[in-house]
């Protein structure tokens, strides 16, 4: 979690990092909209904010318009998964993550 800005103003961050990122509204990515740049903008930022504010499965779907912790963890290991499979996925996974990092004074654990 990044120490400087503690994890409620990390997750505004990573919101509006993914927003920018992905061309969508923050509504957008807390929302239910389907489509593919709503999605992996959604899925995104669920991963930086496990990650980056150590929030539980509970807590992420609580911020993503209630989502339950059983579909949080399906998005997750979604993410997980083309990440691993899918190199464009991983580096736009990382471009968004380096840039919260900057953003935030954090470093990686990598």
């Amino acid at each position: 979690m990044s120490a400087a800005l503690g994890p409620e103003r990390t997750f505004r961050c990573i919101l509006a990092l993914c927003s920018s990122y992905f061309g969508v509204s923050q509504a957008e990515i807390l929302g239910r909209g389907r489509t593919l740049r709503q999605q992996a903008a959604r899925a995104t930022a669920m991963h930086l904010t496990r990650k980056h504010c150590v929030w539980s499965h509970a807590d992420i779907g609580q911020a993503f318009d209630g989502r339950d912790e059983t579909g949080v963890g399906r998005i997750l290991a979604s993410m997980r998964r083309t990440a691993e499979s899918q190199s464009e996925a991983a580096r736009r996974l990382a471009r968004v993550e380096s840039e919260l990092l900057r953003l935030t004074g954090e470093r990686s654990a990598a």
